[in-house]
């Protein structure tokens, strides 16, 4: 086959597309012939850390604050290996739906509000919602960086 053929670079072919690097130039990046691109491979990214936003938490109605609740304020996590052009996804760690806060069925919509800086995470819980949420329960969330 055709398709697969063009499916797979040579590792020729990577070094002619990254300039002659071979390896993408960093340890822990492959090179993806989808994007074109060197992305983190499976071992040499950040790791997955956890979080967890304490249960009885006031985020007053239309503000954004740390996972303790303090208005303004930024909660920073080390996550070593993070750089500045990485994005982060938050799972929870169990089904979050019944907690106040985290489904709009149980009394408000929280989200995170993220951004990275070197080896950092950097969170705010935001409440969107013209009213205080006051967390029904503690949640801990998985996050990974890209």
């Amino acid at each position: 086959g055709g398709i697969m053929q063009e499916a797979q670079a040579t590792a020729a072919q990577v070094a002619s597309t990254l300039g002659g690097q071979t390896g993408c130039g960093t340890a822990g990046f492959v090179y993806s012939p989808q994007s074109n691109t060197c992305i983190a491979s499976g071992g040499g990214g950040p790791a997955d850390i956890t979080i967890s936003v304490p249960g009885e938490t006031s985020f007053a109605a239309n503000t954004c604050s740390s996972y303790t609740g303090t208005s303004g304020t930024a909660s920073t996590t080390t996550m070593t290996g993070v750089t500045t052009a990485m994005t982060f996804v938050h799972t929870a760690t169990s089904d979050a739906t019944a907690v106040t806060g985290w489904s709009p069925a149980s009394g408000g919509q929280l989200y995170f509000s993220s951004w990275p800086t070197s080896n950092t995470l950097n969170d705010y819980v935001c409440n969107a919602t013209s009213s205080a949420i006051v967390t029904g329960g503690s949640v801990t969330f998985n996050v990974s960086a890209r």
